[in-house]
């Protein structure tokens, strides 16, 4: 789900556009075949399995497979757009949200990695504004130092912007 161009201002460019990581649905996949995997060992390991046994299991199954396909929706329906004047943060199919923060009113931008996060090349970062009530949170953002240069540049450029103005 990409940010329409037709919102965009006259005089507003993108600048960088990009999804949350893939990580997101690979943990979910990942999660799930694990449980799916120890829950049968474990009914499995019962000799005599009742039919009130074997619909648990093939209900647990259906709740594993429900949180991945939850985290593959998450994922197509999210969205990060960084303008020359704003960033924003949409996400939803049917109905959407969209957190728009002007440049100018963000005030901090903390990137955070785990381990994992530095070999694989995604972060989390955390946005905090004056016009924002609380953080904005990023999960899992793909390359994050470079959207980080990329926020840093663009804030730099967007003050020399509102000081010529």
């Amino acid at each position: 789900m990409a940010f329409p161009d037709d919102l965009l201002a006259p005089d507003e460019t993108v600048a960088h556009r990009f999804r949350p990581h893939l990580v997101i649905v690979v943990r979910a996949a990942l999660r799930a075949v694990f449980f799916i995997i120890l829950v049968s060992l474990l009914l499995g390991a019962m000799v005599h399995m009742t039919p009130g046994w074997t619909v648990a299991l093939m209900f647990f199954w259906f709740l594993c497979i429900a949180s991945v396909a939850q985290a593959v929706s998450a994922w197509l329906s999210t969205s990060y757009c960084l303008t020359s004047q704003r960033v924003i943060w949409r996400t939803g199919f049917i109905r959407h949200n969209t957190v728009e923060i002007p440049l100018v009113k963000l005030d901090h931008i903390n990137v955070n990695e785990s381990l994992i996060g530095r070999f694989l090349r995604y972060g989390d970062i955390t946005l905090n504004s004056a016009s924002f009530k609380g953080e904005i949170v990023w999960r899992a953002v793909p390359e994050v130092k470079d959207v980080r240069k990329h926020l840093t540049r663009l804030r730099h450029e967007d003050q020399q912007r509102q000081t010529l103005m």
